[in-house]
């Protein structure tokens, strides 16, 4: 399966437009089929446009602005082709067709109505300044794994596993998106989100599925907390003694507020070792549905109340943990 990714497929030679490699992309023009209506990013190699397809249905256009310079050429097979080809999954945000228009190439994708699961944090923040309920939490969770082991079993990894990555859809379905880094493995990976790596790849060595799954649980500790499991300060805040605690595993005392079938969870992700940490993500979806399986039905104000005022006073701890030496070692030189 880790073949796929590498098949390339030869550019159409009937496909509108080779030659001409000046793109001009402006709103309300038509590209490929699709009828442009706003752009949504852009980068070095592209942009990223909502469109309309010929039914009027809103969809994502990826548009690839390196030129394809002759007929000959290949076009690298994405992930979300392999995805597309072994048939899609609910979780993962879905391919919907792809081509060569204006000599470039393009993809379309399924457009998704909602918001990214940082956007439902900073939601939640203004009501209770917490994190997500623990039932909603592993709720995200479970439905995001199971995304993530459809694409691992393609044999390939997702790479930049983070909040922003993970959309909610009005309909409340969870999808994972951004697949551009998605590469197979085992690979050397410096590209992503840095604080959602996992300490081997903070070392440079070579990656699997179990990098995605500690990014996967920065992930949940972050939907629980709205802080990062390594940070000492806030999660607008971390800086390089954040990658310190990653690469010395030290998680935050903050853990210890959680029912034991959580913490259990929490640890099992991110694990500094990945002999320690969980080996798949039907590991991962055993505990999120034995922790599930362990909580009441609905948590109480109070014991919200009591989880957020545990937490807090176990960081404040946690944060005189981190800064004991620096003041040890501060007084002995005076």
């Amino acid at each position: 399966m880790a073949e796929h990714i590498r098949r390339t497929t030869m550019v159409n030679p009937l496909a509108r437009g080779i030659g001409n490699y000046s793109i001009n992309l402006r709103a309300g023009a038509a590209f490929g089929g699709y009828r442009l209506i706003k752009p949504l990013g852009a980068g070095g190699e592209g942009e990223v446009w909502k469109t309309l397809d010929a039914q009027g249905k809103q969809t994502i256009l990826k548009i690839d602005k390196r030129p394809v310079i002759s007929l000959n050429k290949p076009v690298e097979t994405s992930a979300l082709e392999v995805i597309a080809a072994a048939g899609g999954h609910q979780a993962i945000v879905g391919m919907l067709g792809a081509g060569i228009e204006a000599g470039s190439h393009f993809r379309a994708l399924e457009y998704i109505e909602g918001h990214d699961l940082l956007e439902e944090l900073s939601q939640v923040e203004e009501i209770n300044g917490f994190g997500l309920s623990l039932r909603r939490s592993l709720e995200v969770l479970r439905h995001a794994t199971d995304g993530l082991r459809f694409i691992h079993r393609l044999g390939l990894i997702h790479r930049d596993v983070k909040m922003e990555n993970i959309m909610i859809s009005k309909d409340g379905e969870v999808k994972i998106i951004d697949l551009g880094l998605a590469s197979n493995f085992p690979v050397v990976s410096d590209v992503g989100t840095v604080v959602y790596f996992s300490p081997e790849r903070l070392q440079g060595e070579a990656i699997g599925p179990q990098a995605d799954i500690f990014s996967l649980g920065v992930v949940f500790y972050t939907m629980l907390t709205r802080e990062h499991p390594f940070a000492t300060r806030g999660l607008e805040e971390q800086d390089s003694m954040t990658l310190v605690r990653m690469l010395k595993n030290k998680i935050s005392f903050g853990i210890y507020s959680f029912p034991k079938p959580i913490r259990s969870l929490i640890k099992g992700m991110l694990a500094h070792s990945p002999e320690k940490r969980f080996r798949t993500c039907e590991e991962i979806i055993q505990a999120v549905d034995l922790a599930s399986a362990s909580l009441p039905k609905e948590e109480s104000r109070w014991e919200r109340f009591f989880r957020k005022t545990a937490w807090r006073v176990l960081m404040f701890f946690d944060r005189i943990r981190y800064k004991l030496p620096s003041w040890l070692s501060f007084s002995q030189k005076q």
